[in-house]
Parts: C-alpha cells; structure tokens; sequence
C-alpha cells in the first residue's frame, strides 16, 4: 500500500503523515506500520524512474541503483521488524507522551531506519557501484560513437554548483578523448596502420559536438547567475573545452591527412627519428594528464607546475629538431625521406603541448585567464 500511494503521489512524505495519524489515534501497531514505511520508501524510486526518460545511460544508471538501494533496504529488515520495532521502544522519547505513543515510535522508525542502513551501506559504496554497472550497462556503443552528452542535466540549473561540477565532468571526459585521438595518430606513422584513422574523424565528431553542448549549457547556467565564483569557474570550464576543440582540430585536420598519406607511401622513420616522436608524444601525453588532474580538483597549485613543465617541452622539440637537422647533414637516409613529416609531427605535438599549457593558464587562474576565452 504504502509503494503505491508513494508511486502515485509521488510523495512519501504525504503517506509518512498519514501513517502517523493512524498510529496517533490507535488504529494500526508500530508493526504493521512498519512495513509500510518500508512500501513507501520503495515508492519514491518511481519518481526517479520517470525522470531519466529519455535521459542519458549514467542519469538512467542513477535511477536504477536509488531503486536497488531502496529494495535493498526492505530485504534488509523484512525478516526482523519485531526486533526492530522493540529497538524504536527503547530509543529515549518513543514514549514522551505515553508509553503507547505510536505516532512518535513510528516518527522514530522512520528515522532509525535510515540511519542503520545508511551505516551499514556506506562501506559498501564500492561494490554496489560496481553491481548497479554489472546489472544495467544501458547502451554499449564504442566510446566514439556516443554522441551524446553524458552529464549535463538542465534540471539541475537551479543548484549551479552541482550544475557546475556535471559541466565540469564533461570537459574531463574531452580531455579523456583527446588523450585517446593522441595516443592513436602516432600508430599510422610507426606501424603504417589505417585501422585507427576512422576513429579518430569519429572521436573529432564527437568532440566538437560536447564543445557545443558544454558552452551551451554553461552559458544558460550562468544567465541567472551572480556569484562571482560561479561565473568565474563557468568561464573557466568553457576556456578549458575549447582548448581540447582546438587540440582535436590539430590532429584531425592537419596530422590526420598527412597519416593517411604516410600509410600509402613507402617513407620510414630511421629508429633514432622514431624514438624521438615517440618521447615526444610522451611528452605531450604527460602535459595533458597533468592538466587534466588539476582541471578535476581544480588545483590551482598543480596548474602552475604543468604550465611551467612547457617550456621543458618546447626545449625538447628545439633539441630533437637540432639532432633530426644532423641526421640530415650525415645523410642518413630514411631520415632525408622523412624529414619535412618528421619536424611537422614535433611541431604539431608542440602546438597540442602548448594548448595544454594554455588550459593549466586557465586552471591557475591569473588575471589574464579569461584572454583565452
């Protein structure tokens, strides 16, 4: 009864009342009042459940586990509610009135009830995450192939922190593919591989769809909004994401065809050329992990650092372009093939480093972080 007055009304709150009454004026025991807190707390999952229609699969995900942590709950304490109940009597002030005060023991299950399970499911957290993932996966398409935002909720417009930190989550998941296109572009190059490339026009798809979507959505957010905090940190989110847009563009647009051609010609890299590209990419990888870090715990500190770990960078393609120009003087000749893709590879990453170190500007949030805007 109490689940589908709940269901229906989509307020436990209201059947809490009534049971209370009920028990006030003597027509139901704490222990079949029980049982129906436990319905009603089932009840409110269904208000859950409607509005993640339509939704994405991480907001439907939500849904489900509030509807197994609630079932849980009931298998918690269906098969002892005559101890249970015995404990609410002995709670100080189930009877302040009298000792039969059925309203105030019920008041108190309701509230003891929370407290026990909350107790004893939190250090559980971990694996139930782990079980609501295993039993709904939602839709398993290549990371690639989502295009969709996964975190953004309008609904949470009117909380702007909260809405702030989804609007962050977003950028973070960019950040997470650009590292994906990077590590992928440098296959073609080293093993004339062609599987990767339609994955990375793909990835860049998607990319600058979530650029879109993240603006947007910062944007409405901060329309209403007068904390400067607030307004501060949404510029900043929007800075960060067209850093990445700015990074897929250099790899899809200018070191992607130059993959496609390399894969079709008969040029090689000499080994020494390969292991510098590939310290470099390494290079370029860290920068972008390092950013990505402190942009999750906006760490302004952490920031500072990687901002400064570029100039190392743009030392090091200065000194492994000055060793590629001496391979050439020797004449070296898989060198003297390469040459022209191999300083534009390092150029390129350089470029993609050097976004990294503009997003670590904005981390770090000096007086001209908003120029990147």
């Amino acid at each position: 009864a109490g689940c589908v007055f709940t269901a229906i009304t989509q307020s436990s709150g209201m059947f809490i009342g009534i049971v209370v009454i009920l028990g006030g004026q003597g027509l139901i025991s704490l222990e079949a009042a029980i049982p129906m807190l436990l319905g009603s707390n089932l009840g409110t999952s269904v208000t859950a459940l409607i509005a993640v229609a339509g939704r994405t699969t991480e907001a439907k995900r939500v849904a489900v586990s509030h509807t197994l942590y609630r079932l849980a709950g009931i298998l918690f304490l269906i098969g002892w509610i005559g101890p249970f109940a015995d404990m609410v009597r002995a709670i100080p002030g189930s009877g302040l009135r009298s000792e039969n005060d059925i309203a105030g023991q019920i008041a108190n299950a309701h509230t003891l009830f929370y407290l026990l399970f909350t107790a004893i499911s939190l250090p559980l957290a971990h694996w139930y995450t782990r079980a609501t993932e295993f039993l709904y996966k939602g839709r398993q398409e290549p990371e690639y192939a989502r295009m969709e935002a996964r975190y953004l909720e309008t609904s949470l417009y009117n909380s702007p922190s909260l809405a702030l930190n989804l609007s962050r989550r977003e950028t973070v998941r960019m950040i997470h593919l650009i590292q994906d296109m990077l590590n992928d572009i440098l296959l073609p190059f080293l093993t004339k591989e062609r599987s990767v490339l339609t994955n990375i026009k793909k990835l860049e798809d998607v990319i600058n769809f979530l650029q879109k979507e993240i603006q947007h959505y910062t944007i409405q957010l901060l329309s209403n909004q007068n904390n400067p905090h607030i307004i501060n940190e949404g510029y900043k989110i929007i800075a960060v994401s067209k850093e990445c847009e700015q990074i897929a563009d250099i790899i899809a647009t200018n070191l992607l065809p130059r993959a496609e051609k390399w894969v079709d010609g008969n040029s090689e890299f000499s080994n020494e050329g390969k292991k510098e590209i590939i310290l470099f990419q390494n290079e370029s990888q860290q920068i972008l992990n390092d950013v990505l870090h402190c942009f999750e715990q906006n760490n302004k500190s952490g920031a500072s650092q990687a901002k400064k770990s570029y100039k190392q960078i743009r030392n090091k393609a200065l000194e492994f372009e000055k060793s590629h120009y001496q391979r050439l003087r020797e004449k070296n000749p898989l060198s003297l093939g390469s040459s022209e893709i191999h300083i534009e590879l390092i150029g390129m990453m350089n470029a993609i480093a050097r976004h990294a170190s503009n997003m670590a500007k904005i981390i770090e949030d000096k007086e001209d972080s908003n120029e990147a805007l």
